[in-house]
């Protein structure tokens, strides 16, 4: 019960201490925790008085078919002043009286005689497998099966029909045991030649043929398969190797699953560049509102940001910034003698981003309208962008502190195990 407690308030510290490192939880999951809790603390205290306040001593066994189990008990002596030994015991489950045992072995005789010739009509004439089964009464009763007759008939009942000559009388024993008691029921066997029409008597009639065959041609090169069996006419063919298909099967799927991967990765890589454009774009259009109110043209200012971007760049060998990397491919256009206009156009298209597409049209709307209002815009995209980075690093958070969740509740499963295990070992209380 202290264990259960302790592991309680462990949780909430743990909680106050993620809260105060900025870490935030989702009340769902919290509430789902400390509900777990709660009902182990009550389970804890309901066993703690059931099997320990109230033990009298006594274990109950399982009943007759039930299982064996197991239980760990704390003993000491009387007298004794130390600590309490662990013991585990034993207990078997109730073993039937002498008068329920033969009353399951006579249930099992009586699914024996409804059940085990199957198909065949009479141990006079066996033509078919046996069914044979371990068990008996519901489980209650365990059988073991013995036939003579050269192997003729397995354990499991199904006739050899390879070693079968004439007809042959099998003598069956099955040993029935419940429990400490046991009989054994006997019953005779005739097994006959099976019928011509039946599929027993057709295979059992081919392999009698194939041996002759093989006898007849043993020193020969070849074998040869006999063309009738009990005039009827045989088509022999080789079976096909399905390999050739296999693998044309698996190359088709391995290259879909490649298919599948790599729009995958594609994706991944869209989502990854759009995340790094919106990281870029509150820089961008915070440094051209910068230069455009220092007196720059919206143009002068691209090019600065451009130039000193590619000065981070050559610092920075392996790293690419895809929202700088548009701006300085929309300077070359312009230097190469593309129109204002038409650049912006396709900063906006050639990003696919919705922030750069807005930034696209304001720019178009100041060359058309007059650059007036421009450094009033900026700002105001400025503040817009700002607040929409610290809106996405919010929503990030929360999906961080979500992913968090499963470490804390291993975290919390392995601190459960250093202080239950020691406590069962030492007090053996749970």
């Amino acid at each position: 019960m202290i264990i259960s407690i302790a592991v309680v308030v462990l949780s909430i510290l743990i909680c106050q201490i993620l809260s105060r490192h900025g870490v935030s939880l989702s009340r769902k999951a919290i509430a789902v925790v400390f509900a777990l809790e709660a009902v182990g603390v009550i389970y804890t205290a309901y066993t703690s008085y059931a099997y320990c306040a109230g033990f009298d001593g006594t274990l109950r066994r399982e009943d007759v078919g039930g299982r064996d189990y197991e239980e760990i008990l704390s003993v000491q002596r009387a007298d004794d002043t130390n600590e309490p030994r662990e013991i585990e015991v034993e207990v078997k489950a109730r073993v039937p009286t002498a008068d329920e045992a033969f009353d399951y072995i006579d249930i099992a005789i009586a699914e024996i005689e409804s059940g085990m010739l199957g198909e065949n009509m009479t141990t006079s004439e066996v033509t078919k497998d046996l069914l044979i089964k371990k068990a008996y009464a519901g489980g209650m009763v365990e059988a073991e099966w013995f036939f003579d007759g050269h192997g003729l008939i397995d354990q499991n009942g199904r006739i050899r029909w390879e070693r079968f000559e004439e007809p042959t009388t099998v003598e069956a024993i099955c040993e029935l045991s419940c429990g400490d008691y046991s009989s054994n029921y006997e019953l005779t066997l005739t097994v006959i030649e099976p019928d011509a029409d039946t599929e027993e008597g057709f295979f059992y009639r081919l392999n009698r043929s194939l041996n002759e065959a093989d006898d007849v041609s043993r020193s020969d090169e070849v074998m040869r398969l006999p063309d009738e069996v009990d005039d009827e006419s045989l088509v022999w063919s080789r079976n096909k190797d399905n390999t050739g298909i296999m693998i044309t099967f698996f190359g088709a799927a391995a290259g879909g699953a490649l298919v599948v991967a790599e729009r995958e990765e594609e994706k991944r890589k869209h989502r990854q560049n759009a995340k790094e454009l919106s990281i870029d774009y509150p820089e961008i259009v915070s440094r051209l509102s910068l230069y455009v109110g220092a007196g720059f043209g919206v143009k002068a200012g691209f090019e600065r940001i451009g130039e000193q971007y590619l000065l981070w760049r050559s610092a920075h060998a392996d790293e690419r910034r895809p929202g700088y990397e548009a701006v300085v491919a929309m300077n070359r256009k312009m230097s190469d003698g593309m129109g204002e206009a038409e650049a912006y156009r396709l900063l906006g298209e050639d990003t696919g981003h919705k922030s750069y597409r807005k930034l696209s049209l304001l720019l178009r709307q100041n060359l058309r309208k007059g650059s007036r209002d421009m450094i009033e815009q900026l700002e105001k995209e400025e503040r817009i962008a700002y607040e929409e980075k610290r809106t996405a690093a919010r929503i990030a958070g929360e999906e961080a502190s979500t992913k968090l969740l499963l470490p804390m509740m291993m975290l919390l499963s392995v601190l459960l195990a250093v202080l239950i295990v020691p406590a069962w070992v030492g007090m053996g209380i749970a």
